[in-house]
């Protein structure tokens, strides 16, 4: 890596919030617009399809007190900042005891939703 490559990556650093960013958006507004678009695709889903569901608890029977897991089927979900807990439980109307199915990766959440909803 040369030294101006390196020095295109201090730059996409934002040394008064700490956060990594793109000159548009940083990081952390990126991953909350995408919990915000994922939350209302299941509202907006739910009523279609009705297997839009949330837990508290993984598969494992794990929990991690800053997490929750919201989902469309078996096959898109994604662990959610309790900070939205109360948005998700108001539009998602099936609550699980435990998240049946933890084991797809990101990948097969990308190629479900494009091969499946796009």
């Amino acid at each position: 890596m040369t030294l101006q490559e390196v020095q295109a990556q201090i730059n996409l650093f934002d040394w008064e919030r700490w956060e990594l960013h793109d000159w548009y958006h940083t990081f952390n507004e990126l991953y909350e617009h995408r919990v915000l678009l994922f939350l209302a695709w299941c509202k907006n889903i739910d009523h279609l399809e009705n297997n839009v569901r949330y837990s508290s608890t993984n598969s494992d029977w794990s929990k991690r007190p800053w997490w929750f897991v919201a989902g469309i089927g078996d096959e898109v979900s994604y662990h959610i900042p309790i900070k939205y807990r109360e948005l998700a439980w108001r539009i998602i109307r099936n609550k699980l005891d435990k998240w049946l199915r933890d084991w797809h990766n990101s990948q097969d959440v990308v190629n479900t939703i494009f091969n499946n909803y796009l």
